[in-house]
């Protein structure tokens, strides 16, 4: 390291003057070729895809409207929510009319979860209320009350 000191110290001012801007130029380069280019790449490819991503769009957009027109959501019921809880293996009680309270013992927490989802895709219910108590290995005790 000294001895780069040294010759640098050594040389003119000119030449000094002459491999700093070389250096500097060099830096400019590296930062245009490596930054600089991708970034402009990838904004042109970005360009050329977005009409693609726009029609796409307006197509989700038709089915998403179309869809939601002529589905409904079905009614739930005590029934039905006591059927998807055996489905899912979940030993639950259901009670209630509107609000639906779904009490469970030992029961995975994945499960409950799960059993919460479902309802509100089959049903659009969605969870107003939840007491859990953790027992061992993953599993609880507790009840979810489900309303639209």
């Amino acid at each position: 390291m000294k001895n780069l000191i040294l010759r640098w110290n050594n040389l003119t001012r000119r030449e000094q003057l002459a491999i700093s801007l070389a250096v500097v130029l060099l830096v400019i380069a590296t930062v245009i070729v490596g930054v600089i280019q991708p970034a402009l790449r990838g904004i042109r490819d970005l360009n050329q895809r977005l009409p693609l991503l726009a029609a796409q769009k307006a197509q989700v957009e038709m089915l998403s409207s179309t869809f939601s027109k002529t589905v409904q959501p079905l009614s739930p019921s005590r029934q039905a929510l006591l059927q998807m809880a055996t489905s899912m293996n979940l030993a639950a009680e259901v009670t209630g009319e509107g609000p639906f309270t779904l009490k469970f013992q030992a029961a995975s927490f994945s499960t409950v979860m799960q059993m919460a989802t479902q309802s509100k895709r089959s049903f659009a219910l969605s969870v107003r209320e939840a007491k859990f108590e953790k027992l061992p290995a993953g599993t609880v005790s507790g009840q979810l009350v489900l309303a639209r």
